[in-house]
This record gives C-alpha cells, structure tokens and sequence, in this order.
C-alpha cells in the first residue's frame, strides 16, 4: 500500500475510501501506523475473490463480490493535499467526470493502471484484463 510506504518515510498521507461502516475494523492496521482516514459510507464495502486455478500466480480469475460504487466529487473531504493518488482496483471506482473535476480543484492527479484494465463484467461480475481506451480519452 502506497500510504503506509509513504508515512513510514515521514510523509503526511491519508487515505479516501467508499465502504460500509460496519467493515471499518478493516481499516485498523491503517489508522495504527498513523494514516489520516476519511470513510465514505456506502450501502456495502467493494470485496474481490482472486482464484488461482493454477499454481502459476499469473493464471487467476478476478471476481468482485461487492462494489462500494463509484466516487463522486460531493464524497470528496475538504484537503489541503497538492497530490491526490487515485488507486482503484476496478473500473467502478471513478469515472471520467471525477478525475477531472480533482484536476479543475487544483490536485495533481497520479493513478494506478488497474483501474483501466481491470472491467468488471457486470452480468458475472468478473473481471476482465483489457485497456479501456474510452477512459484514457
């Protein structure tokens, strides 16, 4: 996790995250290791299931469960942060609308590639490796 890499070099980080409220003990190693959090309630916590049929660890089938939904400006806490690191597993994270917004607030922007080539499929729930080039537009 990029936070606790971050703060154990004395940086001043937090992390955004959409979940249930009842799943916040997840969030414990976290706060222990002094990590500014801000929780966004949601109706339920996005949880993935990785099955490695294999024991090749590059064979595996991605399945989300759960989705949190999608991150909207209105969730955002009021930061005083200069960078904003936009980790998403999947595509149903943060769309379009939302990055740019963050970028017309004045944050530089990083991100990390899963949440473009991980699309979840929404009849199975699977996730499928593939660009979406729509969302680099």
């Amino acid at each position: 996790m990029w936070a606790l890499a971050a703060a154990r070099v004395g940086k001043k980080v937090a992390v955004i995250t959409k979940m249930a409220l009842k799943d916040e003990n997840i969030l414990d190693s976290i706060r222990k290791n002094g990590i500014g959090i801000y929780a966004i309630p949601a109706m339920e916590t996005t949880f993935m299931k990785v099955v490695h049929a294999t024991a090749n660890v590059d064979e595996r089938q991605i399945f989300q469960l759960t989705n949190a939904g999608f991150f909207s400006l209105d969730d955002m806490p009021m930061l005083t942060a200069r960078q904003v690191h936009l980790a998403g597993i999947t595509n149903q994270e943060f769309d379009l609308e939302f990055v740019k917004g963050l970028k017309e607030k004045g944050y530089r922007l990083s991100v990390d590639m899963q949440s473009f080539v991980r699309q979840v499929d929404p009849s199975r729930t699977r996730s499928l490796f593939r660009m979406c080039l729509t969302r680099l537009k």
